[in-house]
């Protein structure tokens, strides 16, 4: 079978069979840095956030920013695991596998995990735009309360299934990548994880499309600036940017864009950005939602 035809992980085990695609240029111990650098450095910027959340506690107040405050727990999440990952690359530890397994279900949980936040976040904009009847039906605090706990459930119930045997993924020590333990069985969880994160991604971009036409309409038909839009809008592109960089390590992954990174030094370049997917929340709060 060729390498264009291959999932994901099936490449990835294919890879680490290789020793053409071993990194020739970076020893375990400079890529652990790097990845321990980025960790150190999210992880940094998170609690920045964090800090903002605490010294402006009426920003809690605003059930976008409570989405956004949830969002960001499932983003530290991630970057305690990819911190715990580059520790283990730096001194190349080996048979711990219920510990690369108790992280990799974390990783994959709350990574799809903040892809229902993305989504319940653009929901919540959307309603705030088109101000949805469905809505004035319940109190609209009580119901993205129990979204967000919702969402909890969800990522701990992944969380369970991707600790099963079958679905579970470990950390190769050769490709620097993460991969399903029984590539083999993993079919199904490389389904779950595809098809959730590509639905949910799909409503959430045809509901912003939706908000930005709305947005041009009352800026058309509206003879006075409105704040309103504005400050709403800095946060339909905080959402918009946490969609389109799980969008790219996604594609990525899928091996549908740039193939070229599976060789030499290129190999560590999905994880990078997996850091990066965990810190982009937060610059973008630093960014676009002060």
């Amino acid at each position: 079978m060729s390498k264009e035809n291959l999932t994901k992980d099936e490449l990835t085990n294919q890879i680490s069979e290789e020793e053409g695609f071993q990194i020739k240029y970076l020893t375990h111990l400079q890529i652990g840095i790097i990845y321990f650098l980025f960790s150190f450095f999210s992880i940094i910027l998170q609690l920045l956030v964090f800090s903002s959340f605490y010294y402006k506690r009426e920003l809690l107040k605003r059930k976008c920013f409570i989405i956004i405050f949830h969002h960001g727990v499932l983003s530290f999440i991630q970057q305690i695991c990819h911190i715990l990952t580059s520790i283990i690359i730096i001194f190349y530890i080996q048979k711990i596998e219920l510990l690369l397994t108790i992280i990799g279900s974390l990783l994959n949980s709350t990574f799809i995990g903040s892809i229902l936040f993305i989504f319940l976040l653009t929901l919540n904009r959307f309603d705030v735009f088109y101000n949805l009847n469905f809505f004035n039906i319940i109190e609209k605090r009580k119901f993205y309360h129990y979204a967000i706990i919702v969402c909890y459930i969800l990522i701990v119930g992944l969380f369970s299934i991707y600790l099963y045997p079958s679905f579970s993924t470990t950390f190769d020590l050769k490709i620097y990548q993460w991969k399903y333990v029984h590539s083999k069985n993993c079919h199904l969880g490389y389904q779950l994880e595809n098809k959730t994160i590509y639905i949910f991604l799909g409503i959430s971009f045809l509901l912003q499309a939706l908000i930005v036409i709305k947005i041009f309409k009352l800026r058309c038909y509206t003879s006075k600036p409105i704040l309103l839009i504005y400050e709403n809008f800095r946060i339909l592109i905080h959402a918009f940017m946490c969609f389109v960089t799980t969008l790219f390590l996604e594609l990525i992954w899928s091996g549908i864009i740039f193939k070229f990174y599976w060789k030499g030094s290129w190999l560590i370049l999905p994880t990078i950005l997996f850091i990066f997917h965990s810190v982009s929340n937060s610059i973008f709060i630093l960014c676009f939602v002060k």
